[in-house]
This record gives C-alpha cells, sequence and structure tokens, in this order.
C-alpha cells in the first residue's frame, strides 16, 4: 500500500520550455501543503556548452549550461525541486563521440551531470554505442543513481546497480523508476558486453519496482527512455503507454528517444523534451497532508453546488445517497470507471470506483446528472419515449459537473486551487469540444472519400489524421508521425457517425449552466422539463426547452467564450 500521509495531487501544472526562457510557474504552497517542481531533461546527446563543433559556432538555442542556470533559478524560488534525466546523454557531438568515446577519464558530461545536482539519470539506448565496459567507466563518475530498471545482468541483477531511486523533498517521498527501450540489442547488440544483458518490457519492469516500493514513498514518477507508442514491438513492451496502462499507481511519466515536445496532463501529468539541451519539461506538483476528499465530503460539497436546481432535485441526490443507489467502492471482479444504469426502475443505478480525491468528486457529480436525467425521463415519460438519445445524454452530466466547478471556484481564492480546477476544466473542455469536433471532421472526411470513390487506404487515412492534428492543436505542438496512426485505435470511428454530439452536448451543458446561474428558478424550471423530455421530441427541440437553440452557432460560442476566459485567467495564476 502506498504511504497516506499525502493525498493526491491537487495541482499538477506541466510545461515544457525553453531554458532560460520560461517564466516561473511556481505557486507558492499554502497550509499543510507542499509544492514540488520536477525537471525533466532527455536527449541531450552531449551538448553541454550549446556549441556546434561541426559549424565551429555558438548554438544559442540549447546546452546543459543553458538549463543548469534555469534550473538554478528555480532552485532558488522552490527548493523542492527534483531533477531527472531520461537518457541519451553521453553520445551525440564530436567531443563525446570522438574524444571521450576513447580516453572515458574524467568524462565532460559525468562533470555536468555532477555540477548540475541531478537527482537520478535514466539509461538511453545511445548510451550502449561505445560498448558496455566504457559505459560502466562513465558510470563510476557521476554522483547520482543511475536507473535502468528493466536491463538486467545475467544474473538478475540491476546492470546500473538501481532501478529505482527514493527522494525526499519538504518532506515529501519522490520514487523515480527508470526505464528504457528495450530495443537496444536491435541497434547495438554486436557491442561489447551487450549480448550479455537481458533487456525485459518496460511495464513489466515498472510493476515490480512498485511492489518493491511498496508504502515507502508519496508520488511514483516513471522516467522512461521510450516514447508513449510501440516502435516495433506487437505486445507494447518498447511502448511507454503499456506503463499507463497496467501500472495505476504511476502519478507521473517523464518520455524520451523520440526527440519531440509532449505534454498532457490526462489521466496523469506525461511530458517529453525535444533533443540536444534546448528544452525542458517541467511538472508542478501540489500535495496536501490535510485535503483528501472522502466520499462523505464530496458528497456534501455536490449537495452545496447542486442547490441551485432547486430543493426537489437535492432531495433526489439524498435519496440516491442513503439508499443504495451507488455501489461506490472498488471490488473484486468490479470493472473499473464509472457507470449510470439508464434505468429508473426501481430507481437509477451508479457504479463507481471512488478513491478520495478531486476526479471522484466530479465523476460523482457527473453519473448523478445522468441518474437523475433518467429519473426524471422514467418518472414522466411512458416507457415508449423514457429514454434519451446520445445528442442530450452528456448535457445534464456535463451540466452538474460546470456547476460544482463553479461552486468551488466561488469557495477559494487560493491561486493553486484556482489554476488547478480551472485547468481539470479546460482539459475536458479540449478533450470534448476540440478533440472530438476534429474526430467527427476526421469521420466527415472518411465519409465523403468513400462517396468520391477514393479508397480508405491506411496511408489516406494516415495523411488526414495527421493534417487534422496539426490543423486542430496548432503550429507549437509537435504533431509527429506516430500521432497519425492515432485513428486505428479509436472506437467511435467503428461506430456510426456521432462523436460530434459529445462536443455539442458539451457546448450545451455550459450554456445551460451559465444561465442557471445566471438567471435562478426560470432557468431551473426550464431545465427540469428538459431532464422529464425522454426522447418526446427531436433532441433540438428539447435543447430549446432548456433556453439554448442548437441549431445556431450561439451556445458553441458562449462555451468558447468561456474557454477564452479561463485560459486567460489560469495564464495570469501561472
Amino acid at each position: 500500500m502506498r504511504n497516506k500521509r499525502f493525498g493526491k495531487l491537487l495541482s499538477a501544472a506541466l510545461a515544457a520550455a525553453m531554458a532560460l526562457s520560461l517564466s516561473s510557474a511556481a505557486l507558492a504552497a499554502g497550509n499543510g501543503e507542499t509544492h514540488l517542481t520536477i525537471i525533466g531533461t532527455s536527449d541531450t546527446h552531449g551538448n553541454i556548452w550549446g556549441y556546434s563543433y561541426e559549424d565551429m559556432k555558438e548554438s544559442t538555442g540549447d546546452g546543459l549550461a543553458r538549463v543548469s542556470a534555469y534550473v538554478n533559478q528555480v532552485r532558488s524560488e522552490n527548493p523542492n525541486t527534483i531533477l531527472v534525466d531520461a537518457g541519451d546523454t553521453i553520445q551525440g557531438t564530436i567531443m563525446t563521440d570522438d574524444l571521450y568515446s576513447k580516453d572515458t577519464a574524467s568524462h565532460p558530461v559525468a562533470a555536468a551531470l555532477n555540477y548540475m545536482d541531478y537527482d537520478a539519470w535514466t539509461l538511453g539506448n545511445h548510451e550502449f554505442n561505445f560498448g558496455v565496459d566504457t559505459l560502466k567507466s562513465i558510470l563510476e563518475q557521476v554522483d547520482m543513481p543511475v536507473l535502468a530498471a528493466n536491463i538486467k545482468n545475467a544474473d538478475g541483477s540491476y546492470f546500473t546497480g538501481a532501478g529505482y531511486t527514493i527522494v525526499e523533498r519538504g518532506g515529501v517521498k519522490v520514487a523515480i523508476i527508470g526505464v528504457t527501450t528495450p530495443n537496444i540489442p536491435r541497434w547495438d547488440g554486436t557491442k561489447q558486453g551487450v549480448a550479455d544483458l537481458t533487456f525485459e518490457p518496460m511495464a513489466d519492469a515498472v510493476a515490480a519496482c512498485i511492489q518493491e516500493i511498496g508504502g515507502q514513498a508519496d508520488v511514483i514518477m516513471v522516467s522512461t527512455h521510450a516514447g508513449l507508442g510501440a516502435e516495433y514491438s506487437a505486445d507494447g513492451s518498447d511502448a511507454a503507454q503499456t506503463i499507463l496502462d497496467k501500472c495505476p499507481e504511476v502519478d507521473v511519466l517523464q518520455l524520451g528517444h523520440t526527440h519531440t515536445t509532449y505534454i498532457n496532463s490526462a489521466p496523469i501529468p506525461v511530458g517529453e523534451a525535444k533533443n540536444n539541451a534546448g528544452e525542458v519539461v517541467r511538472y508542478d506538483l501540489t500535495l496536501n497532508a490535510d485535503k483528501e476528499i472522502t466520499y462523505e465530503q464530496a458528497k456534501e460539497t455536490v449537495l452545496e453546488a447542486l442547490h441551485v436546481l432547486g430543493d426537489d432535485y437535492v432531495a433526489l441526490l439524498k435519496e440516491g445517497f442513503n439508499n443504495r443507489w451507488i455501489d461506490v467502492y472498488e471490488n473484486v471482479g468490479k470493472r473499473g470507471g464509472a457507470y449510470s444504469s439508464g434505468i429508473s426502475r426501481p430507481h437509477p443505478y451508479v457504479l463507481l470506483n471512488h478513491k478520495n480525491n478531486l476526479d471522484c468528486q466530479f465523476t460523482l457529480a457527473h453519473e448523478m446528472g445522468h441518474a437523475l436525467h433518467s429519473y426524471h425521463s422514467c418518472k414522466y415519460q411512458p416507457i415508449s419515449t423514457s429514454d434519451y438519445v446520445i445528442f442530450v445524454a452528456e448535457v445534464a452530466s456535463t451540466c452538474n459537473e460546470v456547476l460544482l466547478m463553479r461552486h468551488l471556484l466561488s469557495k477559494t481564492t487560493d491561486k493553486k486551487q484556482r489554476a488547478y480546477l480551472i485547468n481539470h476544466f479546460l482539459d475536458q473542455f479540449k478533450g470534448t469540444v476540440y478533440r472530438q469536433t476534429m474526430f467527427a471532421e476526421f469521420e466527415l472526411a472518411m465519409g465523403k472519400m468513400a462517396e468520391n470513390g477514393e479508397a480508405l487506404t491506411a496511408d489516406a487515412l494516415c495523411r488526414k489524421y495527421h493534417e487534422l492534428n496539426k490543423l486542430y492543436f496548432g503550429p507549437d505542438m509537435i504533431s509527429d508521425d506516430q500521432i497519425a496512426l492515432e485513428w486505428a485505435r479509436i472506437p467511435h470511428f467503428f461506430y456510426n457517425y456521432y462523436v460530434f454530439q459529445y462536443a455539442t452536448g458539451f457546448s450545451a451543458a455550459v450554456a445551460i449552466a451559465n444561465r442557471i446561474l445566471k438567471e435562478g428558478a426560470p432557468a431551473v424550471a426550464d431545465y427540469k422539463k428538459f431532464l422529464s423530455g425522454g426522447c418526446s421530441t427531436d433532441p433540438i427541440s428539447l435543447l430549446k426547452i432548456a433556453g439554448e437553440d442548437m441549431s445556431s452557432p450561439e451556445p458553441v460560442n458562449s462555451a468558447l467564450a468561456l474557454f477564452g476566459e479561463l485560459v486567460d485567467e489560469l495564464a495570469e495564476l501561472l
């Protein structure tokens, strides 16, 4: 079991930035809180001074010297800072490859890592370019733990002597597990000593380390020299995604190897910095020792937030809470996630897997939105029209989440809390409105291609999906070649054309929640008529009852305006 003295992460702000050009995102910790900053480098490839020996001129955008200055700045602002490298560190320049590959005494990269006071270094594949003995001679010169949990000697011991290390900052213990791509024998199998080593699937090695760590750590970070997607494997053994899939205990994931900028905060902070020490990835985490959100606390907060929907709505919530409408906790054989049954006789049923964190509090509000939608529809409609269609299915659940978010924001002026709440909502908005719209546009393009007699080849679909990714995420995000393949793993595309309805439903919910908070009782009365409508009329007409005309762009524009306002506030908070 994990150490429960600290609650789940309250804040997990994530950024990738050029060294020395990023203004500090550090937020001062409040009472009972500890703020951690984790800075990650990867694929620095021997670039210490930002000087190109090939061109005999200074390279102004990279080099560990610039990163060092940035790290010192961050450490001065927050002493609870951790510095981790994700590999491909000792190879890549004329200096490292032609000079110090022959004479490894007093290796400059080792000296640089020591000078910068790294807390951990995960081996990359290029560390093995010069053979095992040369690598070992360099490893002997560094002062920090060198991690390679999935690389084993013939006797089963860790090649570097360590698969993980535990770093303590501000009373918080962070376990850092290091793994690297198991494809090293593919590239360097003939190099001295490599054939004597065993390279295990990364997720298996991480899982074994987590079991060994047990309750010793409050936070588990994995530093991996690999990208999210598979490079050669069919089983995902070289894909960092399998770590997320198989190891839910992981709180932070650092990527490497692909030389791309990648930042994502769902379901956990995941980041990668570009190569040559021109960029770092930064994770800002806030842990709270006092503010675990128990199920009882979550219920009370949800009741408070949804009181704007009237005493009768709150009474139904209490009936559900008190009369076993909800299967609350994880159990053996129970499916994961959360789910509302959609039936209402004798009453709706909700499945949760509650943990004491903010996400689960929002999940409770979300699923009870579904449940009370089903309750009202079944109560006021005959069986033939009591079910509701997908177009409106997410409106009630998302409306509850928006009302909860607004309630929580109204209760705090704390910058960290506001930043985390806003980030939580923006991430949902991005994933539902923008991304699902991109999905819908991709589906529409596929349909048009078929209508025009064009072959739906994998290459054609990859080109279109890659094009849409670049369009929707903009020039500041790198759309690598692997993202072009994502369409193949999205099950929505194998159903009827419907994903656009997630975006319309979310937009309608935001607009309805805004109207409820602004107008009060009249808007609430209209909303309950909508909840009671089932499929008695078409979805557009049902939403008009709630005051939103989805045949016009206004609800979507209103939602986008709120998104922009929250982005601006988040920028100010950070």
